[in-house]
């Protein structure tokens, strides 16, 4: 993406046990969703944690996803037609979301989405208390 820049915020002391094949697969649909699914020149993304539940918050600056679409955007071959996500004009085949949920839940935890609106997509990667 020769074109875009890419301000990625990770907290310094972050220590993650897993897979990292798997888990690296998870982080880099949610990076290449992040650029696909914006309107800016710049991609922004922030990770936090939430030690209270055990998991990650992934957010981006991206078109964002209505909450109509929510549940069905885990269902493989499914693409938004939100009109948040109405700019793009990427070709996807609609099966990254559905194969990081699927990642996510053999290794224990779950993938969700918290928040979402124009200006972006908060994503929630609940780890299993093992890893």
């Amino acid at each position: 993406y020769p074109d875009t820049s890419f301000q990625i915020n990770v907290p310094e002391t972050s220590m993650i046990e897993s897979n990292p094949t798997l888990f690296g697969l998870v982080f880099r649909n949610l990076i290449s969703n992040a650029i696909k699914y914006n309107k800016n020149k710049t991609v922004d993304v922030s990770i936090h944690f939430n030690t209270s539940n055990n998991a990650i918050l992934f957010t981006d600056n991206g078109t964002g996803i209505k909450e109509t679409e929510w549940n069905t955007i885990f269902e493989r071959f499914n693409r938004s037609h939100s009109t948040y996500a109405a700019a793009n004009t990427s070709n996807g085949l609609g099966i990254g979301l559905s194969l990081s949920r699927d990642i996510m839940r053999k290794l224990g935890g779950d993938l969700s989405i918290v928040e979402s609106n124009e200006t972006g997509t908060t994503w929630e990667l609940c780890l299993n208390n093992n890893q």
